[in-house]
């Protein structure tokens, strides 16, 4: 006998998938906790721009490809881009500390709002409090983006539009 999942589905324009079926952490911090310096940009004591690692379970069997934000989402940043990394290859499950530079053949590294193509760590204004940064993985339905390489985070959630069939985020902080 076949056991069946039961579970609570979300819709997400026009695609409904099991509630957790897509998953995102890191070993680079814990889920709310803090990120060590070494992620941070060269300006942060102890910060080498070395890009978090990611990993990620349950990529929905339709999807063609992947894309990865990386927001810092304080107030005060007003929806700072760290990292924009576009046309994942779907088979592909995670990103290893220090990866920015070095992905996967086929995913595009976007520009961020430092100016710079692929990431940069975290570099929050002295005595603004703890920032959350969050790290999204959308799996969709197309193998790439028809976005241009200057895209910018609206262009790409525009471009996703219709096309997203799960998404799972992992958050984490840093301040100084």
């Amino acid at each position: 006998m076949r056991r069946l999942a039961v579970g609570v589905a979300i819709m997400t324009l026009g695609f409904s998938a099991p509630v957790g079926a897509l998953e995102l952490g890191s070993r680079s911090f814990s889920p709310g906790g803090k990120i060590p310096s070494e992620f941070a940009m060269k300006a942060i004591r102890g910060g080498r721009n070395r890009s978090i690692e990611l990993h990620w379970t349950g990529v929905p069997p339709a999807a063609r490809s992947l894309v990865l934000s990386l927001i810092d989402l304080s107030p005060v940043a007003h929806g700072w881009v760290h990292w924009l990394v576009i046309d994942i290859p779907a088979q592909v499950r995670e990103f290893p500390p220090g990866a920015s530079g070095h992905l996967p053949h086929g995913a595009r590294e976007l520009r961020n709002s430092f100016g710079m193509l692929g990431y940069g760590g975290p570099q929050p204004p002295r005595e603004s409090g703890p920032h959350p940064y969050e790290a999204t993985l959308y799996a969709i339905t197309v193998p790439a983006l028809a976005v241009g390489p200057r895209a910018t985070w609206a262009q790409v959630r525009s471009a996703m539009g219709g096309h997203i069939l799960a998404q799972a985020s992992v958050t984490g902080t840093f301040e100084q």
